[in-house]
C-alpha cells in the first residue's frame, strides 16, 4: 500500500507543491490548515490531481498544544512546513511570528512522538538559521554549510525576527528530537522562487512584486541565496524516502545581493518601474557561500539524477563569494589617496563588543589626504582611535574635538612594493579558491557515477572549466587595478 504522510500548512507555498508531488507520486496526504471551512483559501488543494481519492484537508492551529493529534496520529512520515514567513515587525512580531515558530514546532513534534506509526520526520528550516553570524559580517567565515549555525544574539541585534525565530526553533525540534529518539532530517533552504500553485499571492511574492512594481521606494539590501521551488521539493521527497538521509540539508543556488537580481530583470523587463533605493537596513547584506556539504561529518545525501545545474551553480557561490572576499581584502590596502571605504574592515571592541568601524562611525573624505571620523557616540572615539592605529594601514588619526582627523601619509616606494607583494598573494589565494571550488564541483559529479551519463559529464566539465576561468580573471582584473592604483597613487 502506498504511504500516507502528514503535510503542515498544506496552503503555503512549499506545503502546496508538497503535497501535489505527493499524489502524483501515489501517495496518501494528510494536510492541516486553521480553518478547513475557507473555501477561497483550500479549494485549490482539492483541485490537483488525486486529491479527491487520497487527499483530507484537516484543522490544526501551532498555537494549540495536542491539535495536530489527529492529523499526525496513524502515518508513515510527517513534513513540518507551517511557519509565518514575512509578517510586520512591530509589537505583535513575538505572537505573529516567534511563537508560531517555536512553539508550534514544539507542538508539532510532540504529536510526531506520539504517533508510534511515524517513521521520520522531515522539517523545513531555512539558510536563515545558517547565514546571521558576526564572523561572516567581519568576514572571518564566507563559505557556509550545514554545519554552521546563526546567532540569536546578531539576529536581535539587527531585527532579524524571522532568523531568529527559524534558528531557534530548529534547535529545539534537534533537541525533542535526541530526547525522544526521533528521525529528523531538516532541509534548510535559501529564498525560494517560483510559479504559485495558490489563487492568493504568498508574502515573499508580494515582495517580490513591491520591487519591480516600485512600491514601497526601496529595496532590502540583502544578499541571499535563491532556489527554485522544484528544487526544494525534490530535496524534501529525497529526506523522506532515502534512508541514508540524515542530519541538516542546506538547499541553495546561488547567492546574490537584490540589486543584482533587479539589474538582472530590468535588463529583461525594462518597461517595470523597478525600485532603485537600496534599503539602509544593515546585518542583512553579509557576503556569502552556501555549501552543500558539511565535511566534517554533517549530512549526506544520495545525488539525484540532475544535479548538473545545482553543482554548478554552488560551484558559482563559492567562486563569487572567492571574488567579494578579496575585493574586501584589497580594500585594506591603503594607497595615497584618501577614501571613505578604506576604514570599513577594521574592527573596533566597545564594551566587549566587537563592530566594524563604520557601524560605530560616519567616515568622510575631507580632500584627497584627509579623513575625518565621526563617531555616533562620542564616547566609543578612543576606542576608534585604538582601533585605527592598531590596524595596518599606517594612520595615526588625531583627536579633533568629538572627531578624529585622520591624514594619509603618502606611500614610499617599499611601502608600494610591500602591498603589491600582498596583491599577489592575495591573487593567488583567491585563484586556488576558485580551482578548489571546480575540483569540488568536479568529484561531486565523479561521486555521481552512472547516475551521470558520461557525454553530459564531459559537457559539465566543460562548463566548470569555463566558469573557472571567468572568475580567475576577474580576480586578476581586480588585482591589476589595484596594484595600479597603488604604483600610482
Amino acid at each position: 500500500m502506498a504511504p500516507e504522510y502528514c503535510v503542515t500548512g498544506g496552503t503555503g507555498f512549499i506545503a502546496a507543491y508538497l503535497i501535489k508531488s505527493l499524489l502524483e507520486k501515489g501517495c496518501f496526504v494528510r494536510t492541516t490548515v486553521r480553518n478547513p471551512e475557507n473555501v477561497e483559501k483550500v479549494s485549490f488543494l482539492k483541485e490537483l490531481s488525486g486529491a479527491k481519492e487520497r487527499l483530507k484537508i484537516m484543522k490544526a492551529d501551532l498555537m494549540e498544544e495536542g491539535s495536530f493529534d489527529e492529523a499526525i496520529h496513524g502515518v508513515d512520515g510527517v513534513f513540518h512546513t507551517a511557519c509565518p514567513v514575512l509578517v510586520p515587525y512591530d509589537d505583535n512580531v513575538q505572537a505573529t511570528l516567534i511563537d508560531p515558530c517555536i512553539k508550534g514546532t514544539l507542538n508539532v513534534l510532540r504529536s510526531c512522538s506520539k504517533a508510534s506509526s511515524v517513521k521520520r520526520v522531515v522539517l523545513t528550516s531555512s539558510c536563515s538559521s545558517i547565514r546571521y553570524r558576526f564572523d561572516v559580517q567581519n568576514q572571518q567565515t564566507s563559505s557556509l554549510n550545514e554545519s554552521h549555525w546563526s546567532d540569536p544574539n546578531y539576529c536581535k541585534r539587527y531585527n532579524l525576527f524571522y532568523a531568529y525565530a527559524k534558528t531557534i526553533g530548529e534547535q529545539e525540534a534537534w533537541r525533542v528530537a535526541k530526547e525522544s529518539g526521533m528521525d529528523l532530517v531538516v532541509v534548510n533552504p535559501s529564498f525560494v522562487v517560483g510559479p504559485l500553485l495558490a489563487p492568493q499571492p504568498t508574502s515573499t511574492l508580494l515582495l517580490i512584486l513591491s520591487i519591480v512594481k516600485g512600491i514601497k521606494g526601496e529595496y532590502p539590501n540583502t544578499t541571499v541565496g535563491f532556489v527554485h521551488i522544484d528544487d526544494v521539493i525534490a530535496a524534501h521527497i529525497l529526506a523522506m524516502e532515502e534512508s541514508k538521509a540524515s542530519g541538516r540539508l542546506v538547499c541553495s543556488g546561488s547567492v546574490a545581493h537584490w540589486e543584482q537580481i533587479i539589474e538582472m530583470l530590468r535588463a529583461k523587463y525594462p518597461s517595470y518601474p523597478f525600485e532603485n533605493k537600496c534599503s539602509s537596513q544593515e546585518g542583512d547584506n553579509n557576503a556569502h557561500g552556501m555549501d552543500t556539504k558539511d565535511d566534517s561529518g554533517g549530512s549526506t545525501m544520495e545525488l539525484a539524477p540532475d544535479i548538473g545545474p545545482s553543482v554548478k551553480a554552488s560551484a558559482a557561490s563559492q567562486m563569487d563569494a572567492a571574488i567579494v572576499a578579496l575585493s574586501r581584502e584589497l580594500a585594506k590596502l591603503r594607497t595615497g589617496r584618501a577614501s571613505a571605504g578604506m576604514l570599513d574592515h577594521i574592527i573596533v571592541e566597545t564594551d566587549g563588543v566587537k563592530m566594524q568601524l563604520n557601524h560605530l562611525a560616519v567616515v568622510s573624505v575631507i580632500d584627497s589626504k584627509t579623513l575625518s571620523v565621526n563617531p555616533y557616540d562620542p564616547n566609543t572615539l578612543k576606542a576608534l582611535e585604538s582601533a585605527i592605529i592598531s590596524s595596518p594601514l599606517g594612520l595615526n588619526p588625531k583627536v579633533d574635538g568629538q572627531r578624529l582627523i585622520a591624514p594619509i601619509p603618502p606611500l614610499t616606494k617599499e611601502h608600494m612594493q610591500a602591498m603589491c607583494k600582498v596583491v599577489a598573494k592575495s591573487s593567488e589565494d583567491v585563484k586556488q579558491s576558485i580551482r578548489r571550488a571546480r575540483q569540488k564541483a568536479l568529484d561531486t559529479i565523479k561521486k555521481a557515477g552512472s547516475s551521470f551519463p558520461k557525454d553530459e559529464a564531459k559537457r559539465f566539465e566543460k562548463e566548470i572549466d569555463e566558469l573557472t576561468k571567468k572568475f580567475v580573471k576577474s580576480a586578476d582584473e581586480l588585482c591589476k587595478a589595484k596594484e595600479k592604483e597603488i604604483t600610482q597613487g
